[in-house]
């Protein structure tokens, strides 16, 4: 069943069908499973946008653990309704209601996707002029080799097909969520840090050293 599922997460979030053989011993709760799946690769995807050294990028609560107590219940009105062929009762259908919407609408603030968005639309304002063909051809001449080695790194992590354990498959899941990342960050030349700030490198002052003369360093040698 979870083979099943990983599949499907993968043909939907990374276009790819992802084989493994997974050890019972080694495997999570499904749903918890999924959900720390999906929380590794969005995390992934926005450290690797965004050119970020830090592992977690993304608010933990994005796809958190509570989410299981809502899908749980989602899923017994389902099944009432799909198996059982009845109605749930009037105050478990508002709270499902209720449940959907928080799923939703929490999940968009703890994943911060408003914040990316706003971010985009502040480097590329008019909407357009960053997705031009001169635009991206200018940025594949700046990056090209970056580029180039993020899809190179791509390729490999698609024929990744030995993941005996759930932690294997969420590393992988991480690295494709970053390195896709990478690529949108390097073709469209997306310089923004998460916190705000671009990635212009400081430059470093370096303290001044009187060393000897040459003349002198003789003398103390000879």
């Amino acid at each position: 069943m979870k083979t099943y599922q990983i599949i499907l997460a993968a043909i939907a979030v990374t276009s790819v069908t992802t084989k493994s053989h997974l050890v019972s011993q080694d495997q999570m709760d499904d749903l918890f499973f999924m959900d720390k799946m999906f929380y590794d690769m969005y995390n992934g995807f926005v450290r690797g946008l965004y050119r970020e050294h830090t592992t977690k990028v993304v608010d933990e609560q994005c796809f958190g653990p509570w989410i299981q107590s809502n899908v749980t219940h989602l899923n017994s009105i389902m099944e009432k309704m799909l198996l059982d062929f009845q109605l749930p009762a009037y105050n478990d259908a508002s709270q499902a209601a209720q449940e959907v919407v928080n799923l939703i609408y929490a999940n968009y603030d703890y994943c911060q996707v408003q914040k990316i968005v706003d971010d985009f639309k502040a480097f590329c304002p008019d909407g357009y002029s960053c997705l031009s063909d001169l635009t991206l051809t200018e940025n594949l001449k700046k990056n090209g080799m970056q580029l180039g080695m993020k899809i190179y790194e791509l390729f490999n992590l698609l024929l990744t097909s030995e993941m005996i354990t759930d932690e294997e498959i969420l590393q992988i899941m991480d690295k494709l969520g970053e390195t896709y990342g990478y690529i949108f960050s390097y073709l469209f030349d997306f310089n923004i840090r998460f916190n705000g700030n671009d990635h212009a490198h400081k430059k470093l002052s370096v303290p001044q050293v009187s060393l000897p003369r040459p003349a002198k360093f003789l003398k103390r040698l000879f």
